[in-house]
């Protein structure tokens, strides 16, 4: 029943969308006229018929000149459940931790709480050195946010179950090791990609594109009532080259119709990111992709059973791995 539940819901979607512009085309076209067919009226008023069609055509075409008019003036990322998701976690964590915080009075939020990721490539104080006989050289730990790049639409057969690439973020570079690398500096806007945003996404359960889980009902579903946690940044690889130092598509029609319709995929400009629990829920994976000596792995899953699923998928995916 639950599996029937979306693909019921997106029908009656439709048919409601479907009454509701007959309806209101009605109020715009006189029905005698346009529903009547009568050959001998037709001839009589040849060219009524064609006028009033037209009127009714005014309908979806300024819809859709609506539509992309506000495309140019909403962030796709920012008119979502993203940016109030962010602006939580930064409040609640990094905001914790800043002990010389001026929140505005207001909304409590403090600027200098969200972070930029290169800014954690500066060595903290009293960092314990490496060697006794070179100080210079510090040790510290170095984050690795683990992201999921969504591939609804792939020409890879072997990836067209897991549909998702790993992405990853940190104070050096983003990005991947098939689609490439930009510096953390530069991309995702100005100043750089921030840690507040990289831990969003990093969270962003619920998305309309899922990894393994996506579905083409429900991400209809949750992009038609904006249930997106996940964003829209430049692609890494050359067709990238001229949108990863954005903080998100310019037009944001085209990305909305890709979460509504599923068309993700490695190639466009712009690229869907969201929950890195979508493709490796262990952040095993860039571990091993970087050829880490030692690998301690916590599982906070859901396994009551005991099964250790994410394990065994990324076992299968790591057959795969360059």
């Amino acid at each position: 029943a639950l599996a029937l539940a979306a693909p019921i819901f997106v029908l009656c979607v439709f048919a409601l969308v479907s009454w509701g512009t007959a309806s209101l085309g009605t109020l715009l076209v006189d029905e005698a006229t346009v529903f009547h067919f009568d050959s001998e009226l037709r001839r009589q008023e040849n060219a009524r018929p064609l006028a009033d069609y037209a009127v009714f055509l005014v309908i979806p075409l300024g819809l859709a000149t609506i539509s992309l008019v506000m495309g140019w003036v909403v962030n796709v990322n920012r008119f979502s459940l993203h940016g109030m998701y962010r602006n939580r976690l930064v409040r609640a964590y990094l905001g914790a931790s800043n002990i010389q915080r001026k929140p505005d009075p207001f909304p409590g939020f403090d600027p200098s709480d969200n972070l930029r990721m290169h800014q954690l490539r500066e060595l903290p104080e009293g960092s314990v050195p490496a060697h006794e006989n070179a100080p210079e050289q510090r040790e510290h730990l170095v984050p690795v946010i683990n992201v999921t790049l969504n591939l609804l639409r792939d020409d890879k057969l072997a990836w067209q179950q897991r549909k998702a690439e790993s992405f990853s973020i940190t104070p050096y570079y983003c990005g991947n090791f098939y689609n490439g690398y930009r510096a953390s500096r530069f991309y995702g806007g100005v100043g750089g990609i921030s840690l507040g945003t990289a831990v969003t996404i990093s969270g962003a359960a619920a998305n309309p594109h899922m990894g393994s889980s996506s579905s083409p009902a429900l991400a209809f579903l949750m992009t038609l009532f904006n249930v997106r946690l996940g964003a829209w940044l430049g692609n890494t690889c050359e067709e990238g080259e001229r949108t990863f130092r954005r903080a998100g598509p310019r037009q944001a029609l085209r990305p909305l119709l890709g979460e509504l319709f599923g068309l993700s995929d490695t190639r466009p400009a712009y690229v869907n990111l969201s929950d890195g629990g979508h493709f490796d829920n262990l952040g095993l994976y860039e571990m091993i992709l970087r050829r880490c000596q030692y690998i301690i792995v916590c599982d906070a899953g859901c396994d009551p059973e005991f099964t250790f699923g994410d394990l065994g998928r990324k076992v299968r995916d790591l057959l795969d791995a360059p």
